[in-house]
């Protein structure tokens, strides 16, 4: 599976941080000279938290990136528990007013009409490159896509039904779906998951976005997710670590014209 996926290790985290900071500063910087726009999608939770000091800290031209998250809890945007809240306090109000995000939050109950209107702005990204910043969970979870959650599980198979329909014909059982269905119809940007753990209703960026996005850097760090991304990238179809969502998100990138996937980590 080494092929179009590029690993990138640290010895220490400070060293990390630096260049993923440098190497997403270096990215965007090419892109805007190419076109007048590009987007920048970041995960929440602690890892990345030095790295949005550092980036707050760079010459990047934020009037022109657009920035959003790959998904969100659905909860208030002010609420301690809230992705934004915490994006917010560590990278865009260091940035100033000229920021371009975009809120996941698309209201306190999650209406339908408001969800509609946020796919749509969703699907104007694709008109520009974005870089993608992952994190992944110690159940093997991207964005929001969690292992046991059916709408997570069905976002995947969209994608795999679509760019994959070999896998599924040649019973290698590329996906375990959790509802049996396949769905042919074109995945949309976004869906909304159930997690595990409070708050439970999600918003992700769905399989087929994050796999579409110009470059994405999946980040970990510590043995214990260098030990699951191991066993992932290794597994074979009768595994357990076959059927999590980071699995695959390796799989997906094997293959493309075009090298897409790096992995960053430290100890």
């Amino acid at each position: 599976m080494e092929k179009n996926i590029v690993e990138i290790f640290f010895d220490t985290k400070p060293k990390l941080y630096d260049g993923l900071c440098c190497r997403i500063q270096q990215t965007l910087t090419t892109w805007l000279r190419e076109k007048e726009y590009c987007g920048l999608v970041l995960p929440g939770g602690q890892t990345p938290r030095p790295l949005y000091a550092k980036l707050a800290a760079s010459d990047l031209d934020w009037s022109k990136i657009y920035i959003s998250l790959s998904d969100e809890r659905c909860v208030a945007a002010d609420n301690e528990l809230s992705n934004e809240a915490f994006l917010r306090k560590e990278l865009l109000d260091k940035i100033g007013p000229e920021v371009l995000f975009q809120s996941l939050v698309v209201s306190d109950n999650n209406e339908s009409k408001d969800f509609d209107a946020l796919l749509k702005y969703m699907n104007q990204w694709t008109s520009f490159n974005t870089f993608s910043v992952l994190g992944m969970g110690d159940d093997g979870h991207i964005a929001s896509l969690f292992p046991d959650c059916e709408a997570s599980m069905e976002s995947i198979n969209q994608t795999f039904n679509k760019h994959f329909p070999e896998a599924h014909n040649s019973g290698e059982n590329y996906l375990i779906s959790k509802t049996g269905k396949s769905e042919n119809k074109s995945s949309p940007p976004l869906v909304l998951t159930r997690a595990p753990k409070e708050p439970k209703q999600r918003i992700s960026a769905s399989f087929n976005t994050l796999r579409s996005h110009t470059k994405t850097v999946l980040l970990i760090t510590g043995d214990e997710k260098m030990q699951l991304y191991l066993e992932c990238k290794n597994a074979t179809p009768n595994s357990s670590a076959y059927s999590l969502p980071v699995a695959h998100l390796l799989r997906s990138s094997v293959g493309l014209e075009s090298q897409t996937l790096d992995l960053y980590w430290a100890p």
